[in-house]
């Protein structure tokens, strides 16, 4: 979450004696409350709702109000053993949205566990805004896992808002939702390809050369700060260079021999080091994990020259929802 907020990005306090609380908007100079739920702050004299913790929260809305929301889907975990980044959540925008008295229910996606043996990395979790009664749902789609070596299987990313990378050859990237994501790249020779990102599609991986880079998300200041959001996972590779994350939180591609991993996504919320690769011998080679409230893909995962080959894949980022409009 938001720890060191400017002056202009401040949680809503110190209401209660205007007739509302830390939990309830006004307006009209205290005459009522619009809506009240998730983490409320002001920013530049608007009021945002942020809604970060996975699974179903309450919102209410009081009175009928005209807003701009971000619904951002839990990002694809990333594949083991020459695995595919995942793909980005499936990420929806609008500025003019009008939410009609009632209680609605925020449900925000968690991320998709990276593999842990040579299987697929899990898709992401959707998100949605939902009235009770019918009149609003809005949904966005989790990122698709990436995909895997799988002792000569080399089952393909899995679809989802943005589509994860394909593992090693015959891998392919699957496809994202139109308006919600991309597209993941293509896995080749001992490298997975790119998870899809919002603004762009995954790289495909050249085989025996490197992996494919994660596809770059897209900004959005809704919380008054201009971070990244949805990048996908970067493929995982071999004695070769795994797959950068792509802008906005992507996990970077895991590396064995001994090389290290590649860097993850830049610029998202939550930003840690843990969105990295890591690459090593026997030890853990490991695609990055995606940060938290992101919505990016998990790293793909390299291979390991040990007799137990599979590293593991990347965790994808957990979605996030917000929902902003004039006090």
């Amino acid at each position: 979450m938001l720890n060191n907020w400017e002056k202009k990005e401040k949680p809503i306090q110190g209401m209660m004696g205007m007739g509302g609380g830390a939990t309830g908007h006004l307006v009209g100079g205290g005459s009522g409350i619009i809506a009240t739920g998730g983490t409320e702050t002001l920013v530049d004299g608007d009021i945002v709702h942020a809604f970060y913790t996975t699974g179903d929260s309450p919102f209410q809305v009081f009175s009928p109000v005209t807003v701009r929301y971000l619904v951002l889907a839990g990002g694809g975990g990333g594949g083991g053993r020459h695995g595919g980044g995942g793909g980005a959540g499936g990420m929806l925008q609008s500025t003019t949205q009008v939410l009609t008295s009632g209680n609605y229910t925020i449900r925000v996606g968690a991320g998709g566990p990276g593999a842990t043996t040579d299987v697929n990395g899990s898709n992401g979790g959707f998100s949605r805004i939902l009235r009770s009664g019918g009149g609003v749902d809005i949904v966005a789609t989790g990122g698709g896992g990436g995909g895997t070596y799988a002792g000569g299987g080399c089952p393909p990313g899995q679809p989802g808002g943005s589509g994860g990378g394909g593992g090693h050859q015959p891998s392919v990237g699957a496809g994202g939702i139109s308006g919600q994501g991309n597209s993941g790249g293509a896995g080749a020779s001992n490298e997975g390809g790119g998870g899809g990102g919002k603004g762009s599609a995954g790289q495909s991986a050249s085989g025996d050369n490197y992996g494919g880079g994660g596809g770059n998300g897209i900004p959005d200041n809704i919380l008054g700060t201009n971070y990244w959001w949805a990048g996908g996972g970067g493929g995982g590779g071999w004695n070769q260079v795994g797959g950068p994350g792509g802008r906005g939180g992507g996990g970077g591609g895991g590396r064995g021999a001994g090389n290290p991993g590649a860097p993850g996504g830049a610029d998202a919320i939550n930003d840690s080091p843990a969105k990295n690769g890591v690459g090593g011998y026997s030890g853990n080679v490991r695609g990055g994990h995606a940060p938290a409230n992101s919505g990016g893909g998990g790293g793909g995962s390299g291979q390991r020259d040990h007799e137990s080959y599979s590293g593991q894949g990347g965790n994808g980022g957990p979605g996030i929802v917000v929902i902003r409009y004039a006090a």
